[in-house]
């Protein structure tokens, strides 16, 4: 199974997101992931050191500065 596909089995579940230079993570509910692996979140909050720091509301993350995409599980 190719990234991608996984990634876009993950389309409406809540995901944390880890990103290229960033000391916070996204964690947001994942509505759409294209062929570049550009994700778009809902209802997304920012997380520093395990603390929700402020919340973003509709998110779109670039894929190529994309580390890691993880499910939450709730």
């Amino acid at each position: 199974m190719f990234p991608n596909d996984k990634v876009k089995g993950l389309v409406g579940s809540k995901v944390q997101i880890e990103m290229k230079g960033e000391k916070s993570t996204l964690e947001g509910i994942l509505e759409i992931a294209d062929e570049y692996l550009n994700l778009h979140l809902m209802n997304t909050t920012e997380i520093v050191d395990g603390k929700k720091v402020r919340a973003l509301g509709s998110v779109l993350v670039r894929g190529n500065n994309i580390i890691l995409v993880n499910p939450v599980n709730e």
